[in-house]
Parts: C-alpha cells; structure tokens; sequence
C-alpha cells in the first residue's frame, strides 16, 4: 500500500472514531443546548463564557452532594429518566438549572448570589417554576468547549463553556 493511501485510510478511521465519540456525547449536548436556550429566555445575562454540567441518573447523587449544584439538584428527587443540566456563570455566583423527563425540559431554577451568601436550598426550592412556551423558544446557537469542572468530592464532570452565541 501506499503511503498516500496509508495515511487516508488512517484519517478516515480517525473522523469515524471521531463520529462515534460524538453520537455518544451527543444526549448531554442536546440536554445542554435546550437548557441554555431556556437559561438565554429567563434571565437577562449573556450566557457567554458560562460552563454548563450535565446530571443524569447515574451522577445524580454526586451532583446532589457537591457545594455549589446540590441545592439546585436536590429541588427534584433522582429518577431513571430525570436529568439536569446546570450553567454556572465564570464568576459562579449566578445558575440556571434546567430538569428533564425524557429528555424533555419541564422545570428550572435560576438563581444569583453574591460571594458571602451562596445559595441557600429553601431559596432555591423556592424558586422552582415550570417551563412554558416561551422560556423553550430558540433564538441562538452555542457552540461549546468541552473541558471539566472538579466538583466537591473529587469527581471531575465534563463541562462545556459557551464560547459563540450566534442567532
């Protein structure tokens, strides 16, 4: 074989690994794209630079015990097909979690603080408001980086920051 027909086969079995990684992630990316949509529709800060953490089932009580997404993941109990997904400002002091069934977004919490404050669980529960029609409208497109966030007991979650926020 060639080495131009080495080095094509090598690509191409290189974008099909590439394909398969992302049809595996593509779930949390789609939880986390109509989150930021109804993050963009309840509150008035740009969602640039913001980092957003998926929760499902299977991390949902190490969400539900970590300092700053507990409270906010404790305001509906764990289920086989519940999920959440957080996006935390770069200042972590403003949150907006959105919850899923079956992949579909019934309710959300946004809340803001300052540094001495945090967030306090029965403000948080409080806040808890269904979504509607207006707060799932889609009026931009992010794009992402995905990198981790280090959450309170170690565990490292995949977050992605919205770097471009384009209608």
């Amino acid at each position: 074989m060639d080495k131009i027909r080495f080095f094509a086969l090598i690509q191409l079995c290189l974008c099909a690994a590439g394909s398969a990684l992302y049809a595996q992630g593509a779930q949390p990316v789609a939880i986390i794209n109509a989150a930021a949509d109804v993050a963009h529709n309840v509150q008035d800060d740009p969602l640039f630079n913001y980092s957003a953490v998926y929760f499902d089932a299977s991390n949902w009580d190490t969400g539900a015990s970590d300092g700053l997404f507990g409270s906010f993941i404790a305001a509906e109990p764990a289920a086989p097909a519940r999920s959440v997904a957080c996006l935390v400002s770069d200042s972590f002091l403003d949150v907006v979690c959105v919850y899923f069934d079956n992949q579909k977004p019934t309710g959300y919490v946004a809340q803001s603080t300052t540094p001495s404050d945090g967030f306090v669980s029965s403000k948080v529960l409080a806040a808890f408001k269904p979504v509607t029609a207006d707060t799932v409208k889609k009026h931009y497109t992010f794009e992402y980086t995905q990198g981790t966030m280090r959450l309170d007991d170690g565990t490292d979650a995949t977050a992605y920051v919205i770097n471009k926020i384009s209608q």
